[in-house]
């Protein structure tokens, strides 16, 4: 409770207490909070911090969202006694030269001013991390940002404190493929940092694209020098950066400046030559900047919030001048103590202020029913239960990498002289390509061979002989024979002719070698096509209005177009190509099966309630497609139903209750699971204020 200046002199000093200050980040899919107090040098000592998810992207979400983050914190710290607070916003929020957008700046100041809150500053989110890890690391970081978000990645690369450049890309199954493609656009870095932070909201997302990414053969895709480090950067880490940056914007101004060396880069990243001159260190040329906290947003004397926007007018309470000490006749003192009287009570009408957040109890509500989807339908039929169904058809092109499977045997057949025997008493001629055999290996013969025939003498034959050379049919070190290995041709009977070789048999090798096969083309095909039905999917969701779904069991694929950057039976490690697939299929709009199942459950709402607005679902399953194409699927829509109460007029009855007269009042209303008050500037907080008007009502669901 705070009083009026006036009354200082008349109230016992407290004890000095140190003042806690907040840090809020406010992104798309989730916010953070921390309270902390001022530590030495600038150095926040962060008390709690805490992070929520948005249940959706609007302002509203996010409003509950930070009230919840903000009462966690609370709670573990045990304390209320805090107004200022530090914003970290996403670059999404800022103008280029640095600003909060118009388009932004009510939204936020509706939560400020809803949660009780003084701006003191704001600081961009890539800003306050990497000015986090300069004071950790003593130099300005070269780092890659990731920011996961269930639609996108948007990739921030820093070279030595300095950004290098921004690139936001669809999320695809395949996020490192498009992680790659990113970077490649950086082409003037002949090096990229081998640091990646990972940031987003859902953890479980975080680590698994850091499992995909730590698998990723980087170094041989984009110029890594090595294998980048991967860490997760949970939103608690993204919001004590933030008080980092407030904190030593506070300690700035107070004159707790720290000492600021300039700092030589070991990598060689930054040559620059000092020159001591004058007392002071020049730099030749300096890829080293160190962060100033007046850079991150902060102004001083100047509300963030209120830049190019009509300052309200604001209710100051008059300085009562000093009385004289001079004697005062008994009489005109009853007057002076009726006008303090007076000022006392027009203080109490007008000062006081509360907030009263009034938690309902919505009351489920469902129903089930079958519904059929017609393509001939034009308009929703409520009492046949039928819903208009949407021909589509989407051709999309993409491209894949995969890896190679095939194996193949690569190598050189042995060869060798041999000489060939003639056992008949003709001469013989063997043609080219004659074919040899040893054992189970086969061999060709180099060249045409003609052969003298034996000659006869007294008790014995003398064979005719001569030279050829042959070669293995197959590849491979089976075939290096050893000397004298005797060879029998194919078309001769050992009895009529023989070959030997009077030296082993060379140069037979072979290896096993990855190469493209069939079955890696059908493979490709089957993937890129999968990918590319979910790209259909997302860019037919995103072209349509009305919440219009393709229906799964009715989608039909045909690749129109594929190309193959690698041969058939090519040795290589990846196959990659692109190709064009056509999607067709039926969709069906939310809207419209909304609107029918919403007269199914109008009977269920008791008396005094109401369907509350985007609390309702609904769900599609079982769909199936009959031979004559009929479309029938179990829809079942869930929805609350929420208390109407009439705010103005609980308002009005709030006016001068006890706390508990007000519990007891609001507790008895239809719906109402519970109450929570807070106080402004209230001189006492057993009662809320007489003046209905300073106290604000609001409707949460609990």
């Amino acid at each position: 409770m705070k009083l009026p200046s006036m009354f200082d002199t008349f109230l016992p000093k407290n004890k000095t207490e140190k003042e806690i200050f907040s840090s809020l980040v406010l992104g798309e899919e989730y916010v953070a909070a921390a309270l902390w107090e001022m530590g030495e040098k600038g150095i926040p000592k962060v008390l709690a911090a805490d992070s929520k998810p948005c249940a959706q992207d609007s302002w509203e979400a996010r409003l509950d969202a930070v009230d919840e983050a903000l009462a966690a914190v609370e709670d573990k710290v045990g304390t209320t006694k805090y107004s200022k607070v530090v914003l970290g916003l996403p670059k999404e929020y800022l103008s280029q030269e640095g600003e909060i957008l118009k388009e932004i700046r009510p939204h936020i100041k509706t939560i400020t001013g809803e949660l009780e809150l003084t701006p003191i500053g704001f600081v961009p989110l890539s800003q306050a991390m990497l000015y986090r890890m300069k004071k950790e690391e003593g130099v300005p970081p070269s780092v890659i940002l990731v920011e996961v978000t269930q639609k996108n990645i948007t990739v921030s690369l820093y070279k030595v404190g300095a950004l290098a450049g921004e690139i936001t890309r669809e999320r695809v199954s395949d996020t490192a493929i498009t992680f790659e493609e990113a970077l490649k656009e950086f082409k003037d870095l002949e090096v990229l940092p081998a640091r990646i932070l990972l940031l987003g909201n859902d953890k479980q997302v975080l680590e698994e694209v850091k499992t995909e990414l730590l698998r990723y053969p980087w170094t041989t895709r984009v110029n890594f020098l090595h294998f980048p480090k991967i860490d997760v950067l949970p939103p608690q880490d993204v919001v004590s950066a933030v008080s980092l940056a407030g904190a030593s914007e506070l300690a700035h101004e107070v004159g707790e400046e720290e000492e600021v060396s300039v700092v030589r880069d070991q990598s060689s990243e930054v040559q620059a030559e000092e020159i001591e001159e004058e007392g002071e260190i020049q730099e030749e040329e300096s890829n080293v900047v160190a962060v100033d906290p007046a850079n991150l947003g902060f102004k001083k004397d100047v509300d963030v919030l209120e830049e190019t926007e009509t300052p309200k007018r604001k209710f100051t309470i008059p300085k009562i001048p000093k009385i004289p000490n001079i004697t005062i006749p008994k009489a005109p003192i009853v007057a002076v103590a009726a006008g303090i009287l007076v000022l006392i009570g027009f203080l109490n009408w007008f000062v006081p202020h509360a907030t009263v957040t009034i938690l309902t109890a919505p009351k489920a509500l469902t129903a089930t029913e079958t519904l059929t989807i017609d393509s001939t339908a034009t308009s929703v039929d409520a009492q046949k239960k039928i819903i208009p169904g949407y021909s589509q058809e989407k051709s999309v092109s993409g491209t894949k990498t995969i890896p190679v499977t095939g194996k193949k045997d690569v190598g050189d057949p042995a060869k060798g002289p041999v000489t060939i025997y003639n056992k008949t008493t003709s001469s013989k001629t063997f043609v080219k390509g004659a074919v040899l055999s040893a054992g189970s290996l086969q061999f060709t013969l180099d060249a045409e061979v003609q052969v003298a025939s034996a000659s006869e003498s007294v008790g014995s034959l003398t064979f005719g002989k001569a030279t050829g050379a042959i070669t293995a049919s197959q590849i491979g070190t089976d075939s290096n024979l050893v000397a004298s290995t005797e060879f029998h041709f194919k078309d001769s009977n050992a009895d009529v002719a023989i070959a030997r070789n009077d030296a082993a048999l060379t140069g037979g090798t072979s290896k096993s070698v990855t190469v493209v096969s069939r079955a890696d083309q059908d493979a490709f095909v089957k993937a890129v096509s999968a990918d590319l039905v979910d790209k259909a999917k997302a860019d037919f969701a995103q072209s349509v209005t009305g919440g219009q779904k393709l229906i799964d069991e009715t989608i039909k694929t045909a690749v129109t177009q594929k190309t193959f950057n690698q041969e058939l039976d090519q040795e290589a490690k990846e196959l990659s190509g692109s190709a064009t697939v056509t999607v067709s299929g039926v969709s069906y709009g939310e809207d419209d099966v909304k609107i029918l199942m919403k007269a199914m459950i109008t009977g269920q709402i008791p008396t005094g309630y109401a369907l509350a607005e985007g609390r309702t679902k609904v769900t599609i399953e079982n769909v199936k497609v009959g031979k004559t194409g009929a479309i029938t699927a179990k829809t079942t829509i869930a929805s609350d139903a929420i208390p109407t109460l009439d705010v103005k007029d609980i308002q009005s009855k709030l006016g001068g209750k006890t706390i508990s007269a007000a519990q007891e009042y609001l507790k008895n209303l239809t719906g109402v699971a519970g109450v929570e008050i807070r106080f402004g500037l209230s001189f006492t907080k057993s009662r809320l204020p007489f003046n209905a008007k300073n106290i604000t009502v609001s409707i949460a669901i609990k």
